[in-house]
């Protein structure tokens, strides 16, 4: 269980309801505002060093969308930056990527060490790698590249399929993997 400090933002983005030009602020469509509907239009609205929750809407798909050089920490163990999702439906947020999904490596002014990270209940398909779907090339990257230290990360109620966890660091911090699905 999460609690929102009293500055977090909560974000919320679906590929099924969602539109890039709203604030990404309300769940739904309330009328006047709702969702994001890109991935990188969620992550566009996350600040560095602040408790921020990016939450993306079960049962829809992203295809071809990645998270990208994840540069983001929260603020503190109890503050920690959020990656999950929201809705009502029992199906986690599905990703469909040729490439690596979430990957944390230096360079572009990241910073040496990510901490205070919860990336929770998503569906990375790696359909490059399936040999029974029509984009199989054999090649592909992972689902998650941890290559940073710092800590203090949880990983918690992934699925990933045809990719798998890379996690190479030195962390200062704990870092927990735990209940995943890795097929």
């Amino acid at each position: 269980v999460f609690e929102a400090a009293n500055d977090t933002n909560i974000y919320y983005v679906s590929s099924s309801q969602g539109d890039d030009s709203w604030s990404g602020l309300a769940p739904e469509w309330d009328g006047t505002d709702g969702p994001k509907a890109t991935v990188a239009a969620g992550i566009a609205l996350m600040v560095d060093g602040q408790p921020d929750w990016l939450l993306f809407r079960r049962g829809d798909t992203w295809v071809d969308e990645d998270f990208g050089n994840w540069s983001i920490s929260g603020r503190s163990e109890t503050e920690p930056v959020i990656i999950g999702s929201y809705g009502d439906s029992t199906e986690r947020p599905r990703f469909e990527v040729s490439g690596t999904w979430l990957i944390t490596h230096g360079g572009g002014g990241a910073s040496e060490n990510r901490a205070h990270v919860r990336i929770l209940g998503a569906h990375v398909y790696m359909y490059t790698k399936d040999p029974d779907d029509p984009r199989f090339t054999g090649h592909g990257g992972s689902c998650i590249q941890w290559l940073r230290d710092g800590g203090d990360v949880l990983i918690e109620d992934m699925k990933c399929e045809y990719a798998q966890l890379n996690l190479q660091s030195d962390p200062t911090m704990p870092f927990v993997v735990r209940r995943n699905v890795l097929t």
